[in-house]
């Protein structure tokens, strides 16, 4: 897959040259978004624990409908034991409607928590997730703005484009699981952003 860096007219002129002989699709997202990542060890010394969780509030286009508004969280568990080389858990879950969402327009903050289902791969059940989490930034927000262009086998050229401040944060809170015991991210998060940004994405599928 080739990456380069192109220009917003290059999109545009791309869309236009081949609009008339291609599949194109286009999908535009803009909002507040933050994410972390934990990793524990138990007292024994042999089971870890990942946890991937994000959020984001804002608005989606997806042409040729209207902007719609929405809300998300997600959140990936994964859970090994090295000492009997066993994976324990392996669940993942997502909700379009989270209990609370704050985001701070300077990015120095962030909230959210929910409960929802998550589906546990290793054992084929589903179970309920609840997450309380805050996010607080730290260092210099950056502003950051550019496209990429690559294509996928299947003559489908792809042109995606970003243009939003970003700021390193760390995540403190606690996940619980139903009919677990104890906090799946007792550390506080190991990588963390606190993002507000434009995206969208062209699409263009040639017709044979």
């Amino acid at each position: 897959m080739k990456l380069r860096v192109v220009g917003l007219f290059a999109v545009l002129l791309l869309v236009a040259s081949v609009a008339r002989a291609a599949e194109v699709s286009f999908v535009s997202v803009s909002g507040n978004f933050m994410f972390a990542l934990f990793e524990s060890t138990d007292a024994s010394g042999c089971v870890i624990t990942d946890v991937t969780l994000s959020a984001g509030a804002g608005k989606v286009h997806l042409v040729p409908g209207g902007p719609e508004k929405g809300q998300g969280l997600s959140i990936f568990i994964g859970q090994f034991d090295t000492c009997s080389q066993v994976q324990l858990l392996d669940a993942v879950g997502t909700t379009d409607n989270p209990s609370s969402f704050q985001f701070a327009n300077d990015l120095s903050s962030a909230s959210v928590s929910g409960t929802f289902s998550v589906a546990d791969f290793n054992s084929g059940t589903s179970f309920l997730v609840s997450v309380n989490m805050t996010w607080t930034g730290f260092g210099a927000s950056q502003r950051r703005a550019g496209a990429t262009q690559f294509t996928i086998p299947g003559s489908i050229n792809v042109v995606h484009t970003f243009n939003g401040i970003t700021r390193m944060a760390q995540a403190t809170g606690i996940v619980t699981l139903e009919n677990r015991i104890g906090n799946f991210t007792p550390e506080p998060s190991f990588a963390g952003q606190l993002e507000t940004s434009s995206q969208s994405e062209v699409d263009v599928q040639t017709v044979p």
